[in-house]
């Protein structure tokens, strides 16, 4: 009979921190010997707050999110539409990535997972925003704009 659960710590278990775990049984006759250990550890929580910017640029998407507890580093991804996301950049402790690798006019939908201890504690993808890299503005020749902001009528 399954009576009660006791942790192996007197505090509240840490981000980043391997508890070690044993079940030893209780009956009438007393408590029987305690099972082998078996580790483990509070999985990373999602970053919050992600969000990518809608066109700001032509030069790149700029996704930005909020720090997970304990996190050692990021992983960004992006998708098209309900597509596989894909991995397009990593950081350690920064909270933003530049993605210049969008396409322009592409609307993708962007989500963060934290990474922490122990190695491979990866946390779910966070809620996703959507980002897209603006088109670049082309003059009537067909060449780029780049901060022209007059007209040459000859």
């Amino acid at each position: 009979t399954f009576n009660d659960v006791h942790s192996d710590s007197a505090t509240s278990p840490q981000y980043g921190q391997v508890y070690n775990y044993t079940v030893k049984a209780t009956s009438a006759v007393g408590p029987g010997a305690a099972s082998a250990a078996n580790a483990g550890h509070l999985k990373m929580r999602a970053p919050t707050g992600v969000s990518a910017t809608d066109g700001a640029s032509a030069a790149n998407v700029v996704v930005t999110w909020s720090a997970s507890p304990a996190a050692t580093g990021y992983q960004v991804f992006r998708a098209v539409g309900t597509g596989t996301p894909t991995q397009v950049g990593t950081t350690t402790s920064a909270l933003t990535l530049t993605d210049t690798t969008a396409v322009p006019g592409q609307l993708y939908a962007y989500t963060v997972k934290a990474t922490g201890l122990p190695t491979g504690n990866t946390s779910d993808a966070s809620a996703s925003d959507s980002g897209y890299r603006a088109l670049a503005e082309r003059g009537l020749d067909g060449g780029r704009i780049d901060g022209c902001n007059t007209f040459d009528s000859r």
